[in-house]
């Protein structure tokens, strides 16, 4: 159903949370998305799928939190009652994240009045006394209040798109299972999240597209995906994280890195590979095009230094490291990687 120019605009704004509302388009379905985890800490940030659901005029509440806190927040209810009054009036509420999202997706996705949640590598937890499993995410886990996980409302029923391989993945499957029916789509180094996997494939737009019109199929998507595995870039970047070996590792880096040229992250990670192995034209010219894509992000220039180090090249990792931790003054983790550096260069 068309409908005219939607201009989106915030439902519930606090400091910490907005609800944007892009609603309008008079489609049969609404989807009510959940941001993932973010290293941008501000609220002026595109909604989870919101580019791709504003482009085929789907209707979407989006829910976006300044910080990684898992939607641990006093105003939560209060914003989901809101979308809960817009929602109503769809024939299909779907909520829908990836990883962080993907477990707001599923706990609370009942609130907004959601038929089903597409979660992509959902969480049951990242609290450690529920989850002591999970290790990932273990300073925000000491830090959030976990104030309304004994909220039983969660959506009816969940699509858990995962790698089953990523024991501490298939482990939170597992207990969700305690909170809904879950509709399980076991992909095989798919990594975490599984969401740029389905991407690579055109599977994930294609879902969304099902979960609209009412046709989804979980079966369906686990045989298709696993079938055309091999086309997808992070089913090479997960055989290369998954192997042992410098050259094995390499060689499926390179695979990745053929399958998708414009993927910073991507083209890092074999830049590390390949000097691993000792490829060092390779692991530059890697690294190059990375810094090309994703120039001065703090990722890039940590691999940047891997690489340098690797390549036995100690004073100019350690002065991309310098940069770093000047730009970043807070992090823990750069500084103590710039005096581990030091500390090797004194010993060689």
């Amino acid at each position: 159903m068309a409908g005219g120019p939607v201009k989106t605009v915030d439902l519930f704004r606090t400091r910490n949370l907005v609800v944007r509302n892009a609603t309008g388009f008079l489609s049969e379905a609404c989807f009510v998305t959940f941001e993932a985890y973010s290293e941008l800490a501000t609220l002026d940030r595109p909604g989870f799928g919101e580019h791709f659901l504003r482009n085929r005029r789907i209707d979407a509440l989006h829910f976006i939190s300044r910080d990684n806190d898992w939607y641990q927040l006093a105003e939560l209810p209060e914003a989901c009652g809101l979308a809960f009054q817009l929602a109503q009036r769809y024939r299909r509420v779907v909520a829908y994240g990836s990883s962080m999202g993907g477990y707001a997706a599923i706990r609370f996705g009942g609130w907004v009045g959601a038929h089903t949640a597409f979660a992509l590598s959902p969480q049951f937890s990242i609290d450690p006394k529920r989850v002591p499993f999970e290790t990932r995410w273990t300073r925000e886990g000491r830090r959030v209040r976990f104030i309304h996980e004994e909220d039983a409302r969660t959506v009816p029923m969940a699509v858990a798109v995962y790698d089953p391989l990523i024991t501490a993945d298939a482990r939170h499957v597992e207990l969700l299972r305690k909170l809904t029916t879950v509709a399980d789509v076991r992909l095989p180094c798919s990594g975490h999240p599984s969401t740029g996997y389905l991407a690579n494939l055109g599977l994930l737009s294609r879902s969304l597209m099902a979960l609209a019109r009412g046709s989804f199929s979980a079966p369906k998507l686990q045989k298709v995906a696993r079938q055309r595995r091999k086309e997808s870039a992070e089913f090479f970047v997960n055989l290369a994280l998954r192997s042992r070996g410098a050259r094995r590792q390499a060689d499926f880096g390179e695979q990745a890195a053929r399958r998708a040229p414009k993927n910073a992250l991507i083209q890092a990670q074999f830049a590390v590979y390949a000097a691993a192995a000792g490829r060092r034209d390779e692991a530059v010219a890697a690294m190059a095009a990375a810094d090309a894509l994703e120039p001065g992000r703090p990722l890039m220039r940590l691999q940047r230094s891997r690489v340098h180090e690797l390549l036995d090249e100690m004073d100019a990792a350690i002065a991309v490291m310098k940069s770093l931790c000047a730009a970043v003054p807070g992090d823990r983790d750069y500084r103590r990687r710039l005096w581990r550096l030091r500390a090797k260069r004194l010993l060689i």
